[in-house]
């Protein structure tokens, strides 16, 4: 399975702003947003879908932890006190759920901390792989992008948007499999989203046997990115299912409210790939039915996932 968690906020007014004077009050809002999104009763809507498909593995993208700290002290020190951890409150909701689920493979990245007007607003990204209980775990990887987007900050200097992935070597029986889970740069930057790609096929994706790389690569069907992740030995699990899809596989985005309709997901950027042995059998897309929202009608994320069922060797 793959699922975008949703950080919970729209971190691109704070990147693009040229107003310095701006950004305390954009911190302020941003992490409002975030709390606002209701981050325990979105991963509690996705934890009651992991307990009906009762996937294997999970991969998933934006399980990030906000942080704060009061006063404000700008890059005095990185803010520590913990505001929202979606990982943390994804695992709480597993067990009200009566799931277990080990975190096997955890990747930190974009790191971004600004100051509000009273206290410094920390985001940090993860990559995070989850391996069901009773599945044997061989081994466990994470790792960077040495190609990520840098952009101009708003307070002076640079500041690097640092992509990676998050890995685990599992064994099905017998027969051991990589799966790697990652979250590629976004469309506007297509040659940093194919180098990216490119990192992913020549490194953790470079194994013999059975391989699985599953996440949001922000690039669909007949994009360069896309065509780069799948190469010649991997095929995407959405159009290569022996069951019949149901819909058309469009996964991003809903609006940020959280609180559109289903026809808003217009592009398929939520990607399953594998081959080298592994074949799929069935993939289904979630979060994407009115039962699948919160009991205040929101989605569980602004983007759906996508549950597969693999056959291996």
């Amino acid at each position: 399975m793959t699922q975008n968690l949703f950080i919970g906020a729209d971190v691109s007014p704070v990147l693009s702003t040229s107003d310095a004077s701006e950004v305390a009050d954009l911190a302020d809002a941003l992490l409002a947003q975030a709390q606002a999104s209701d981050v325990p009763a979105r991963v509690a809507a996705i934890a009651r879908i992991v307990a009906e498909h009762q996937p294997d593995v999970i991969g998933l993208q934006e399980a990030a932890i906000w942080r704060v700290q009061a006063p404000a002290d700008g890059s005095g020190s990185p803010a520590e006190t913990v505001a929202i951890d979606i990982l943390a409150e994804l695992l709480a909701a597993f067990e009200v759920e009566g799931l277990d689920y080990t975190p096997a493979a955890v990747r930190e990245g974009i790191d971004l901390e600004v100051s509000g007007t009273t206290q410094d607003v920390r985001l940090t990204d993860r990559e995070v792989v989850l391996v069901r209980d009773g599945l044997a775990i061989d081994s466990a990887l994470t790792g960077d992008f040495e190609s990520n987007l840098t952009l101009p900050s708003p307070l002076g200097g640079e500041v690097t948007i640092l992509r990676g992935w998050a890995a685990v070597d599992v064994s099905l029986g017998d027969q051991p499999v990589r799966v790697v889970t990652t979250h590629i740069e976004v469309g506007p930057f297509a040659g940093v989203q194919e180098a990216q790609v490119a990192e992913i096929r020549a490194g953790p994706a470079n194994v013999e046997g059975p391989v699985v790389v599953l996440g949001d690569i922000n690039d669909g069907p007949t994009g360069d990115a896309y065509e780069e992740l799948l190469g010649e030995e991997l095929e995407d699990a959405w159009l290569s299912s022996e069951a019949p899809v149901t819909t058309d596989g469009a996964t991003c985005c809903y609006d940020t409210t959280l609180l559109g309709d289903s026809t808003e997901l217009s592009e398929r950027i939520d990607i399953v790939a594998a081959g080298q042995g592994a074949h799929t059998r069935a993939a289904t897309r979630v979060v994407d039915t009115p039962a699948d929202r919160t009991s205040d009608g929101r989605w569980p994320s602004d983007h759906a996932g996508v549950v597969v069922t693999l056959g291996v060797p």
